[in-house]
């Protein structure tokens, strides 16, 4: 078990510790109780310990590949002899900068854990395969593009494995601006972004023919939501676009958590052809008009 390191003795420390805490038990999503713990626990160190058991607990039992990109080794595929019917690729966020490597315990890792399992859930009746790899470093870095060159290898590994599978990119903050740049190799047919990343002077001309979902949360300060809403009207020029925004939501996509996984196993479903599980995810979907859908 990992254990939150505590922080400083008196109420700055004990502070910093709960908000640790806090962090790891949000990290994986959907466990109110947990979180209600640490806020309300008189042993910090205890609630701490065991939302980090629980986050970790949670990434343990999935059998999403949380292996890094680069270690072809470590990303678990069916053999050619047994290909998926589509696959499906779960891109965690990161820094702006940073050559520093992605682990396993990452938080940006950890929040999507829950997100590659409704998708999962979602695929259930079908022969689908989820992959949540890890990038190589945490940041973009620039001209760089760090992630985008992972997200392009592990799709080339995609195709010499199973040949030309349609692939579905789904990518938080970082990852979703990766999924978006990525979008363009052949094997893709359909990107979501969730709380994107998307800088003034994004490309668009990668996007042309593929399905497109741009979800942003109103209340979002890490990554812009005006800058999505701009980048998807330039979007609009090579292929029809999906814009949600989602009320009260945040960068972290904790708030109506549930409502940010419909949204992405529903997606997942429609860029496969399969029909509609989730009513209100599914009817904010179909919109692929100017301006947005807020929900």
């Amino acid at each position: 078990m990992l254990t939150v390191r505590a922080g400083p003795p008196g109420a700055a420390g004990r502070l910093a510790r709960l908000r640790g805490a806090e962090r790891a038990a949000e990290a994986v999503g959907e466990h109110a109780a947990i979180y209600q713990a640490i806020r309300d626990g008189d042993d910090v160190g205890e609630a701490a310990d065991r939302a980090t058991s629980f986050a970790l607990e949670q990434r343990d039992s999935e059998p999403a590949c949380l292996g890094a990109m680069s270690d072809s080794a470590s990303i678990p595929m069916p053999g050619p002899e047994s290909p998926p019917r589509g696959v499906v690729v779960v891109a965690h966020g990161g820094e702006e900068v940073s050559t520093e490597p992605v682990t396993a315990t990452q938080l940006a890792v950890l929040r999507m854990i829950p997100i590659a399992r409704a998708i999962r859930h979602a695929l259930a009746d079908g022969k689908f395969l989820v992959l949540q790899p890890r990038f190589t470093v945490r940041g973009w870095n620039g001209a760089a593009a760090s992630p985008v060159g992972d997200l392009l290898t592990l799709l080339d590994g995609i195709r010499a494995r199973h040949g030309a599978v349609p692939v579905t990119l789904v990518g938080h903050s970082m990852g979703g601006r990766a999924a978006l740049r990525a979008a363009g190799h052949p094997l893709v047919h359909a990107v979501a972004a969730l709380a994107p990343w998307v800088p003034p002077g994004e490309p668009v001309a990668q996007l042309a023919g593929r399905r497109v979902l741009l979800a942003h949360g109103d209340r979002d300060r890490i990554t812009s939501p005006r800058n999505t809403w701009a980048f998807a009207e330039l979007a609009r020029e090579v292929t029809p676009v999906t814009a949600v925004e989602v009320r009260a939501g945040e960068h972290t996509m904790l708030r109506r958590g549930r409502l940010w996984h419909a949204l992405a196993a529903e997606f997942a479903r429609a860029s496969f052809g399969l029909g509609e599980d989730d009513p209100l995810a599914a009817a904010a979907l179909r919109d692929t008009g100017a301006g947005r859908v807020t929900v």
